[in-house]
């Protein structure tokens, strides 16, 4: 269960990496790129605090720390906190709306190179979905 553990986390660290590498490829928009970044961040806080039983709202979460560096509004933060669902699934699907948002403005691709783009960065997406999934399985299996 340890190992299977971090395995899943170092998966989640990776794509992390990859879908922000990613957005700096296909996405042209710096503020869309930087807000992808943000929730990948912004997820991995959300992880941790999850698998911890907790929220990223909580003390020792996180939450405080990245609305000092400026990677989530108090807004933002408010929302996720109201959740009823998995905080880390906040993310996910703003990371969705964020990477649509940034291949329809990119004008410079083809139809092509779009669906290349959204079909990777999807994989990449589901792969931190699948992550997470599992850690919260290895959690709750004792």
């Amino acid at each position: 269960r340890w190992w299977e553990g971090r395995v899943l986390w170092g998966t989640i660290i990776i794509c992390s990496i990859r879908i922000t590498q990613q957005a700096h490829l296909w996405i042209k928009e710096p503020v869309l790129v930087q807000r992808l970044s943000h929730l990948a961040i912004i997820f991995a806080y959300c992880c941790k605090a999850h698998l911890r039983g907790a929220g990223i709202q909580g003390a020792s979460e996180g939450g405080a720390k990245l609305l000092q560096k400026g990677f989530i509004s108090q807004e933002e933060l408010d929302t996720i906190s109201t959740q009823s669902g998995w905080q880390p699934y906040y993310c996910i699907d703003a990371m969705r709306v964020v990477i649509s948002e940034g291949l329809k403005s990119n004008e410079k691709q083809d139809g092509w190179e779009m669906n290349a783009a959204q079909t990777a960065m999807e994989g990449t997406i589901c792969a931190l979905a699948n992550s997470i999934g599992g850690c919260i399985r290895v959690r709750s299996t004792g």
